[in-house]
C-alpha cells in the first residue's frame, strides 16, 4: 500500500470537525464498468448495486452467502432504515433480504415473515449442507416488554425466495442477546453463537457496554430441525464475542475480547471438543483493542487437508493495522500476528472480515480512513466515541494464495470516498459511521470472492458488491 497518491481537499463540517487532506489512489478502485479489470494479480469484476430498488433508504451491516451448489446464486441481508430522519429511528431498524440468481447482475427483495414494522438487527446467513439457507438476527418478537431483543432464525428451502416463520433460538438462561453468528457444520447441521447476559447480570435499557456477559450457542444437528442449547462459556470480566467457526464431531472455536475503555484488551479463543460441555482458553493476541467485532473463518489449506482457523482484528489505537493470525490445531495455539497490508501508517482501519475459499485462498476486507493519520494515540482513542464527529473512508480488500503467508497489494473497492454525514443517511450516519459494524464476505465454489459493503456514493448508504478472482 506504499504508493504515491494525490491529495485532494475534502471538507465536511459537522460538530465543528474539519476534514481535509484525504489520500486517494488514482486508478486503485474496482472498475464500475461492465468489464473486469486486473489489479495486482486479481481480476475485479464490475460493481453491482445490490439495493437499487430502495435507493433512498440507508442499508447497513451487510452479510452475503453464496449457494455452494450454484455460484450464480447469491443472497444478501442487511439492516434497512425506513425513516433515517426520525429521532426514534432506533425503533425502525429492519432486517431485509435480497436474492440474485444471475451472479449479482440483478437483485430481488424478499420478505422475512413477521419482521415488517418490528425492530430487528444483526443479520447473519449460512448455507447448510442439505441446501437449506438459514438467517439469524435479533428482534423484539414475543417479548411483552418490547425492549429485550431475542435471537431468531429463519429457514429457506429455496435459496432465500421464501422463508419459514421465525423460530426463537434457545440459549439457555441468556436473557439479552447480541450479535448472533450462524455457521454451517461440515457434514450437516447449523451452529449459532451469540453474546448475552444471564439473569444475574441485567442490562440497563440503552446501555452500550453491559455488565459481564456470557457466550452461548445452539446447535441444530442433521440439517437444522430442533435447535438445542449449547452450554454457555462465561469469560472473566466484561466480554463480548467476536465470531466463531464450527466443525464436525462437536468441535467449535469462538473469539472474544474484554471490553475495556482505557487499555488494550487481549483477543481470546474459547474452544470446545465436546459440544460445549467443556472449554479450553487460548490467547490469539495480547495487543488487541476492540474495534467492533474480530472475525473468524476456517478452511483447508492448499498444503494439507487440515483445517486452519483464521482470526482478523484491528491491532491497537497506536498502530491501527489490520492483523491476521491462524491456528492449525483448532485454536489451541496461534501463529504470530501479521499485517495484511504493507502500509504501516496510522490510517484508521476498522471492521475487518475474513473468508476462506474451498481451495484455501484467504480474503480480507476492511474499512480504512486516512483522516486520522496525524492524530495522537489519545485522540484516536477518543475519536470513535465522539458522536458529533464525521468519518470519511474507503473499503479495501486483499487476497492470500498461501494461507495468510503473503497477501496481494490491497485493492480499493469504493470508487469515491464515503462520508458518514451524506444527506440521505440521517441518523444512520451517526450510528453507523463506517456503514455497519461488519462487512459481508463470501467465496463461491468456482473461486470467486464476493465482498459486500455499504457506501454513500449516491448520497445514501447503499449496498454494493463485485466478484474478484485470483489470476
Amino acid at each position: 500500500m506504499d504508493r504515491q497518491g494525490e491529495t485532494i481537499d475534502f471538507r465536511a463540517i459537522r460538530g465543528g470537525l474539519l476534514l481535509t487532506q484525504l489520500l486517494i489512489w488514482p486508478g486503485a478502485f474496482a472498475h464500475t464498468q461492465d468489464r473486469p479489470a486486473v489489479l495486482d494479480g486479481v481480476e475485479v469484476g464490475p460493481q453491482r448495486h445490490v439495493s437499487a430498488d430502495l435507493p433512498n433508504l440507508p442499508h447497513v451491516e451487510p452479510v452475503i452467502a453464496v449457494n455452494p451448489r450454484d455460484s450464480r446464486h447469491l443472497v444478501a441481508a442487511a439492516i434497512v432504515i425506513p425513516d433515517p430522519t426520525s429521532h426514534r429511528f432506533y425503533e425502525t431498524w429492519n432486517v431485509q433480504v435480497l436474492v440474485s440468481t444471475d451472479a449479482g447482475a440483478t437483485w430481488m427483495r424478499r420478505e422475512l415473515p413477521r419482521l415488517k414494522g418490528m425492530f430487528s438487527a444483526d443479520p447473519w446467513l449460512a448455507w447448510a449442507d442439505d441446501g437449506t439457507l438459514y438467517l439469524s438476527c435479533i428482534a423484539r418478537l414475543g417479548d411483552a416488554s418490547g425492549r429485550r431483543p431475542r435471537a431468531w432464525q429463519f429457514r429457506s428451502p429455496d435459496g432465500g425466495h421464501t422463508w419459514s416463520e421465525p423460530e426463537q433460538v434457545p440459549l439457555g438462561d441468556i436473557t439479552w442477546v447480541d450479535h448472533p453468528v450462524l455457521r454451517a457444520v461440515p457434514g450437516g447441521g447449523i451452529h449459532l453463537f451469540a453474546t448475552g447476559d444471564a439473569p444475574d447480570s441485567p442490562v440497563p435499557p440503552g446501555r452500550m457496554v453491559p455488565s459481564p456477559r456470557r457466550l452461548a450457542g445452539s446447535h441444530a444437528p442433521g440439517g437444522g430441525a430442533g435447535l438445542a442449547p449449547v452450554p454457555g462459556y462465561r469469560p472473566q470480566g466484561n466480554s463480548h464475542m467476536g465470531s466463531g467457526v464450527a466443525f464436525e464431531h462437536g468441535r467449535f472455536v469462538l473469539s472474544y475480547f474484554t471490553l475495556r475503555s482505557s487499555q488494550p484488551s487481549p483477543l481470546w479463543a474459547a474452544r470446545s471438543r465436546d459440544s460445549g460441555r467443556s472449554y479450553q482458553q487460548s490467547m490469539i493476541t495480547a495487543e488487541h483493542v476492540p474495534f467492533l467485532f474480530p472475525m473468524m473463518a476456517a478452511g483447508r489449506t492448499k498444503a494439507s487437508e487440515h483445517h486452519r482457523v483464521y482470526a482478523v482484528w484491528t491491532r491497537s489505537y497506536e498502530r491501527p493495522h489490520v492483523m491476521i493470525g491462524y491456528s492449525d490445531d483448532f485454536g489451541a495455539t496461534w501463529s504470530a500476528p501479521r499485517r495484511v497490508h504493507a502500509d504501516s501508517s496510522r490510517a484508521f482501519r476498522i471492521a475487518p472480515t475474513v473468508a476462506v475459499s474451498d481451495s484455501g485462498n484467504v480474503a480480507v476486507v476492511w474499512v480504512e480512513s486516512r483522516l486520522h493519520q496525524e492524530l495522537s494515540a489519545d485522540s484516536l482513542r477518543a475519536f470513535p466515541q465522539a458522536e458529533s464527529s464525521v468519518d470519511c473512508w474507503d473499503v479495501y480488500t486483499t487476497v492470500s494464495r498461501d494461507g495468510a503467508g503473503t497477501f496481494s497489494p490491497p485493492i480499493r473497492l469504493t470508487p469515491e470516498t464515503t462520508c458518514s454525514n451524506a444527506p440521505g443517511n440521517g441518523e444512520a450516519g451517526r450510528r453507523w459511521r463506517y456503514g455497519g459494524d461488519y462487512l459481508g464476505a463470501a467465496w463461491d465454489s468456482e473461486g470467486g470472492f464476493h465482498p459486500l459493503w455499504a457506501d454513500s456514493r449516491t448520497g445514501t448508504y447503499q449496498l454494493w458488491t463485485a466478484r474478484l478472482v485470483m489470476k
